[in-house]
């Protein structure tokens, strides 16, 4: 037999099982979808006990469709990743197997601390700003009535889980590349130099993005900091391990 075909048929099993796998997380979404609504709503339903609502009935399967798929790609993601990474990894250097274990341990930390911030701290301070206007309004002539769309909520959700998590996800990318590309000399004058300036165009660029919150700005503005400090302590440790050896 030729290794092509080895290669084609090892490739088609993966593909088989990454598909069978996929299909198994959207059958059990499907069946625990109150669940994962319940998950999904808690962030808004701690604040008021509105209802949702469907305006029809595909509204609602809409819904459900939406968040399954939703959850097959947050699921299947380790699956995809573990069936790429085994395929790929006879044909790698050692340093390239190590890295992309990092990478990808790092990759998963920041997924669930980004999912898990979200859902239980930013969410919620976000429904509070934008539903003040029901619960602050006074002599008015005019009131504002909230409703909730089942099919609207879940599609947001969705959307800002998903655009958190690359956010996360693409920080973390720039950093590896940083550490790869950039001579450890020039990355510590750089973050030593210009840390300031870096500080200041991400708290910027978050402030703009977020809500006006005073935690979610003290919080983004630690965050950031301790980010920032993190690749200026590793810049100088590659550094000292490059030029002085002898010292570690």
């Amino acid at each position: 037999m030729y290794p092509l075909n080895i290669y084609i048929k090892e490739i088609l099993w993966r593909i088989y099982y990454c598909i069978l796998g996929l299909v198994a997380i959207f059958i059990i979404s499907f069946y625990y979808i109150e669940l994962i609504f319940l998950f999904e709503i808690f962030p808004f339903i701690k604040l008021s006990h509105k209802k949702f609502i469907a305006t029809h009935i595909t509204e609602l399967f809409d819904s459900v469709l939406q968040t399954c798929f939703s959850m097959v790609s947050i699921n299947g993601f380790p699956l995809v990743t573990y069936h790429i990474f085994t395929f790929f990894i006879s044909s790698w250097f050692n340093y390239q197997i190590t890295l992309m274990r990092y990478y990808l341990l790092f990759l998963s930390f920041s997924f669930f601390f980004s999912f898990s911030f979200t859902n239980i701290f930013l969410l919620p301070k976000m429904f509070s700003f934008f539903t003040q206007w029901e619960t602050v309004q006074k002599n008015v002539m005019v009131h504002v009535g909230l409703e909730t769309r089942i099919f609207l909520y879940t599609q947001w959700i969705n959307c800002t889980y998903n655009s958190i998590s690359f956010f996360c996800s693409l920080l973390l990318l720039f950093l590896f590349l940083i550490l790869l590309f950039i001579t450890p000399l020039k990355l510590y004058f750089f973050t030593k130099l210009y840390k300031k300036q870096i500080l200041f165009a991400i708290i910027l660029v978050l402030f703009i993005l977020l809500p006006p919150d005073l935690w979610v700005q003290l919080l983004l503005v630690f965050s950031s900091f301790l980010l920032l400090e993190l690749l200026f302590f590793m810049s100088c440790f590659i550094f000292i391990q490059v030029s002085y050896p002898s010292i570690l």
